[in-house]
């Protein structure tokens, strides 16, 4: 039932955009922090529809007031503050289905009632002094950016003093948080082509100054109130430098905003190096980059685990998008790829998303550093890169050196890190993929996994909304022991049959014997299944999809087509562990599906 205390309270604790972009600019961090807490408010979802939820907290990391949103499945929504509504609240504007959800939640009326009384006295905190006392912009103190990506930090800049008589407003307005900022590096490429790296923008203004002459900022005009905001971190984040007196030149201003920001851009610079180092191990072997490898990979591990941390056990993409199967170490085949994939071989000068279907490691002899560069990319584009779990992403695999032999990757590890050091980093390579997401939905229709759908066993169909609730365990092990099963609670062993039909299942032979509902028992071992064209069929019209992508099974051309071209099995590692296959990856956007397939060497 729907009452009108709960509209009631919903409407004392809703927050607008408005209100939102106001507290981030006159509030201190940690106030800000506070503020928005058990707020609620109306948001636009990556699905391009509304919804209505409470304010969990602030995003970690903090990405220009970025919130976690529960609407009624847990605090999984990461909502910037522009996707938030401007309007008043409106009561025609919230159907049942948009409120039914809050209503279950714990003591919602109390909750709501409590945010709303320091909604009000916030609000005429702010009516009354214009900005809380001592405020400054609600970014993080910089003990709070220390090993963040730089596409995850907006940073504060103080730029030089100058006396001229006038200076712009310490309270200025900034620019829309979607505004376009300025990175202070430059990618330069030679003549010839050649890529020579990042060159400080402030080299650039320098040569182009050289004829032309360096005239100081003045406001020319407006009022004392406006601001001059032109420079940012990274993407999607948008961070914000304002000036703090005029009078000071181009040259000053960038050459500030680079020692300001050195520290962030250091975290972009290091990771970038790190690619180096793997792409160098690879070519040159592991003794070729350095003592300290070992150590630069478990500091990656740190950054890139709060990023998985922050997303659903179900990803929503949209394209274009190149998606990538099984790798298993082939670090040629993946470098071959990415090199002809990323403009000027960015990944930040690339329009197209990567989602990567699994099994990164194990069977091929360059697992570490697959991995790493797959982490690195991730850190550079959070929202350009994807990854999701494999079978082999689990250590009662990857680590069954008895099973694998010298191509297991805890094998291979050890031997590039002797003794405990490679203990260190195998583990923490695997805590890392605990969080690793299960499955991803491209432009909601193409539903991507590494093994296959998971079993239906009749009654209500539940499976994805199991896997996208926030309280779906993000497990160490997918497989373990029975007794270890038979002791779990029945919500842990559901969702772990989940996650191991995700990463586990395959495609069932023709003439395998089926139940009524189109699954099988998998020959690859016990309790594990099959999924025939019955069980895609109900899985695809349940959901509204019209593909299902995979890997998890060698192909000789790289993919395979099968199910009447609906379910497309992608392998994206050639010569497979001695095999003559070929090397696959699709290509998803403008509306079409396109192969791109690397033929077996001969």
């Amino acid at each position: 039932m729907m009452s009108s205390e709960l509209q009631t309270s919903v409407e004392g604790a809703w927050v607008s955009r408005d209100t939102l972009d106001q507290w981030l600019n006159r509030l201190q961090y940690d106030e800000y922090k506070k503020a928005v807490c058990g707020v609620t408010v109306r948001f636009l979802t990556a699905e391009m529809s509304y919804r209505v939820g409470v304010v969990h907290s602030v995003a970690p990391p903090l990405q220009d007031g970025t919130l976690l949103v529960d609407a009624g499945t847990g605090p999984t929504e990461v909502v910037l503050p522009k996707n938030v509504s401007n309007s008043l609240f409106k009561k025609h504007e919230l159907s049942d289905w948009m409120l039914t959800p809050l209503s279950k939640q714990d003591n919602i009326i109390k909750r709501l009632d409590e945010a709303a009384a320091n909604v009000q006295s916030l609000r005429n905190l702010v009516k009354k002094n214009g900005k809380s006392p001592g405020a400054k912009p609600a970014t993080p103190p910089s003990s709070a950016r220390g090993g963040v990506p730089v596409s995850q930090v907006s940073v504060p800049m103080a730029l030089p003093k100058k006396s001229t008589g006038r200076s712009v407003s310490a309270g200025a307005t900034s620019p829309p948080a979607d505004a376009p900022v300025l990175f202070p590096h430059a990618l330069m490429i030679a003549a010839d082509g050649t890529a020579l790296g990042h060159l400080p923008v402030s080299e650039i203004v320098n040569r182009a100054l050289a004829s032309v002459g360096d005239e100081p900022w003045t406001v020319n005009g407006l009022s004392a109130s406006a601001s001059f905001s032109p420079f940012g971190m990274g993407l999607p984040s948008l961070g914000v430098f304002s000036i703090a007196a005029e009078g000071s030149t181009t040259a000053e201003i960038v050459k500030q905003l680079e020692q300001d920001t050195r520290g962030v851009c250091g975290v972009d610079m290091r990771v970038r190096d790190l690619m180096a180092s793997c792409v160098k191990s690879w070519k040159k072997g592991i003794k070729s980059v350095g003592k300290d490898f070992p150590t630069r990979i478990m500091h990656l591990c740190a950054d890139v685990q709060k990023l998985f941390q922050t997303e659903s056990m179900v990803l929503n993409i949209n394209s274009p998008t190149c998606v990538f199967g099984d790798l298993h170490g082939n670090f040629g085949d993946l470098h071959y790829f990415m090199e002809k994939l990323l403009v000027f071989g960015d990944i930040n000068y690339t329009g197209t998303s990567f989602l990567f279907l699994g099994d990164y490691v194990d069977r091929g002899v360059h697992g570490l550093e697959t991995v790493v560069y797959l982490f690195c990319l991730k850190v550079l584009a959070p929202r350009q890169v994807f990854m999701l779990r494999g079978n082999h992403e689990s250590p009662e695999v990857n680590g069954d050196v008895k099973q694998y032999g010298d191509v297991s990757f805890k094998h291979e590890v050890m031997t590039k890190f002797p003794g405990r050091v490679g203990e260190q980093v195998w583990e923490t390579i695997n805590r890392v993929f605990r969080y690793l997401p299960a499955a991803g939905i491209i432009d909601d229709k193409i539903f991507c996994v590494h093994g296959g759908i998971p079993r239906f066993l009749g009654g209500d169909d539940d499976r994805l909304t199991t896997l996208g609730d926030s309280k779906f365990p993000r497990l160490q092990t997918i497989q373990v022991q029975p007794s270890v099963f038979q002791q779990e609670s029945a919500w842990v062993q559901k969702c772990r049959k989940i996650l191991e039909d995700l990463v586990w299942s395959d495609p069932a032979d023709r003439g395998s014997a089926l139940d009524d509902h189109g699954f099988g028992d998998n020959p690859r071992g016990i309790g594990l299944k099959t999924f025939g064209s019955r069980a895609v069929d109900n899985f695809l019209d349940r959901h509204g999809f019209t593909h299902i992508f995979r890997a998890h099974q060698e192909k000789s051309n790289g993919v395979r087509i099968c199910d009447n071209a609906r379910v497309l099995t992608i392998f994206s590692t050639s010569d497979y562990i001695g095999h003559q296959n070929g090397a696959g990856v699709v290509f998803v956007g403008h509306g079409s599906i396109r192969l791109v397939i690397k033929e077996a060497s001969a």
